[in-house]
């Protein structure tokens, strides 16, 4: 009789754990943080930094990039004038990359091309510490004269601060 309780109870007690184990995960859905504030209009213009510049044309998805590669920083990068398309996004499990608004973005995707060769460029964006060891994103941090880009290389993370002309 005792072992039938005993065993009873764990059954129970299992139960009870998967029920709380599960609830965990459902607390609500994992969407886009608003800040409640109006969304701000897509970049327009030119952004310059010491490895090149962005230029944006006003509809939110077009860019234009012309990028020094000589610091190694973009990959295979061809040389030139690369045209393609651009998105703010953040990591939401178990959603993957979603866009969201440049002001809460934790990153920049850029698709970029010339002469049929697409380029990818999946960058981090904030601001790097003194110690260029870590770095920190914030809403707010992208703004429509600053787009804030952290690089990690082999000798360390370097800052890049895409300013509006």
């Amino acid at each position: 009789m005792k072992n039938r309780i005993m065993k009873a109870l764990a059954v129970l007690l299992a139960a009870l754990l998967l029920t709380s184990c599960a609830g965990t995960g459902g607390g609500g859905e994992n969407i886009p943080y608003d800040p409640g504030t109006p969304v701000p209009a897509p970049h327009n213009g030119v952004f310059s930094c010491e490895f090149g510049t962005l230029t944006f044309n006003g509809d939110g998805t077009t860019v234009a990039a012309e990028l020094d590669n000589s610091s190694g920083l973009f990959g295979e990068l061809p040389a030139g004038k690369l045209e393609g398309t651009y998105r703010f996004v953040s990591d939401l499990p178990p959603h993957g990359r979603t866009d969201v608004r440049y002001d809460t973005a934790h990153n920049l995707e850029l698709t970029l091309e010339k002469d049929g060769e697409k380029s990818v460029l999946y960058w981090d964006l904030g601001y790097l510490s003194e110690d260029k060891k870590t770095f920190t994103i914030y809403v707010g941090a992208v703004t429509e004269s600053v787009i804030p880009v952290v690089f990690d290389t082999d000798g360390g993370r370097v800052q890049a601060l895409f300013q509006k002309q």
